[in-house]
């Protein structure tokens, strides 16, 4: 029997263009290499679409991530109805990677990982998870985590940024106690675009606060790829941006 792998980012970038046109995934996400004795209960990420666009809101097709964000195959599946996960090869604690709308931000690739604690099988039977406030979870809790790991080094966000976390925040734990499915998902949606706002304003504002604080550099030369990755030949690109 082969062993089952995991596949770092960047084996799984050489190995495919999964943000490219084709998304034609590496075998280790596709390739059964054990019988499915492995499998549990079933973990199912329900989508509520609350966006007013027409969509797709969700792509289908995902993968399952370990516990350092590398994928590894599982018998996932995505489509309009949810992702749907049961054997992940007796690996016991694992991310879901989604393509989600997130309007006001845009698509999104993003890790459902429970908050940073990562999803287990249930041991029978399915659990029905709802994947708006799942995704809320995740993005929120890593900004937090993200902004308190920052702050560390001297850098302090902006009352722009603090503002953000805050909305984001206030509008999850609002979602956190709510019951009905709706009007949860409504709310999770709305603190998944500040968070996604908030992560990326963090990351610039501490980027401008390394700049500042290292001066300048001559000879020092940066580039970006503009998403054309998957047009350039894949080790130039590895060389150059990874």
């Amino acid at each position: 029997m082969k062993q089952r792998t995991s596949v770092n980012r960047r084996q799984f970038l050489q190995g495919a263009s999964l943000f490219g046109m084709a998304l034609a995934a590496p075998s280790v996400l596709t390739s059964r290499t054990a019988a499915a004795k492995t499998s549990g209960g079933e973990l199912i990420f329900k989508p509520h679409f609350v966006q007013k666009g027409v969509g797709p809101h969700l792509l289908e097709w995902a993968y399952a991530s370990d516990e350092n964000w590398d994928a590894f195959w599982s018998d996932i599946s995505a489509s309009a109805d949810g992702v749907s996960i049961s054997d992940t090869g007796g690996r016991k604690r694992f991310g879901i990677d989604v393509r989600w709308n997130v309007e006001g931000f845009g698509y999104i690739y993003i890790t459902l990982d429970n908050g940073g604690e990562f999803y287990e099988l249930p041991r029978g039977g399915a659990q029905t998870l709802n994947l708006n406030f799942e995704a809320a979870r995740s993005r929120v809790l890593r900004n937090r985590r993200r902004a308190q790991s920052l702050q560390e080094s001297g850098w302090a966000p902006s009352r722009e940024v603090r503002a953000l976390l805050d909305l984001a925040e206030e509008l999850y734990d609002d979602a956190h106690g709510r019951r009905d499915e709706d009007v949860r998902s409504r709310l999770s949606q709305q603190a998944l675009l500040y968070a996604m706002w908030a992560g990326e304003k963090i990351e610039l504002e501490k980027a401008w606060f390394d700049i500042k604080r290292a001066g300048y550099r001559p000879n020092f030369f940066m580039g970006c790829d503009a998403r054309g990755f998957y047009q350039m030949d894949q080790d130039i690109f590895l060389e150059r941006f990874t």
